[in-house]
């Protein structure tokens, strides 16, 4: 056997090693190289360590306005829900809805729980067509996985800029119907800047 067939022979029966990954959101992966380097990431769980999970389903729509409702994916799956609350627009954050109904409108944007993503920059975008589901007279149903970071971000963002609240004010508004709300990190940092631009903007209309 030659050195280098004898080197090789020796790597194929290394133990593979596997290293445990947990993001600041609360994703767990297991990250691990295969015999031709190639990294491999794959999902355990999207629940932070050291918590029981609960596979119950969240069935709760948080109405932050009469007509703007928010929460976590289990509810688009669900038919009764929806027509008892009267939902008839639905606006996805990162998860396509399971099911889609012939009479309710989805609007669907892949994007990310992960501090390091701009969610900022869908903002103008879900704020008009949320702007136009209220024009219609319809009520809508804003999520993401668990309605906790996506969702929340979205909705806190809108009433901020439509009501003109600060972050704090905002925050104790939609914990009151919400209390699992909680931004990431860098969706927090986000919400500060929008807050610091939404200041500059009525300070330039009042000086105007």
């Amino acid at each position: 056997m030659s050195l280098l067939d004898a080197i090789l022979n020796k790597k194929a029966r290394l133990k593979q090693n596997e290293t445990r990954v947990t993001t600041v959101s609360g994703y767990v992966f297991k990250e691990h190289k295969t015999s031709t380097g190639e990294q491999v990431r794959v999902e355990i769980s999207n629940t932070a360590p050291g918590y029981v999970i609960d596979e119950a389903p969240d069935l709760q729509v948080a109405f932050v306005l009469p007509w703007l409702c928010m929460g976590s994916q289990d509810v688009v799956s669900d038919q009764l829900i929806l027509e008892q609350n009267k939902i008839s627009c639905v606006l996805s954050l990162g998860v396509t809805p399971p099911v889609k109904l012939p009479h309710i409108e989805y609007f669907h944007l892949p994007v990310y729980d992960e501090p390091g993503y701009n969610l900022s920059q869908h903002f103008t975008q879900c704020f008009s067509y949320i702007d136009r589901c209220h024009d219609n007279h319809s009520i809508i149903y804003v999520h993401c996985n668990a309605g906790v970071s996506r969702s929340a971000t979205l909705v806190l963002a809108y009433v901020m800029k439509r009501h003109s609240l600060g972050l704090t004010q905002a925050i104790d508004m939609v914990k009151k119907v919400r209390p699992c709300i909680k931004p990431n990190p860098g969706f927090m940092k986000q919400l500060k800047d929008l807050e610091e631009a939404l200041i500059k903007e009525r300070e330039c209309r009042v000086r105007d």
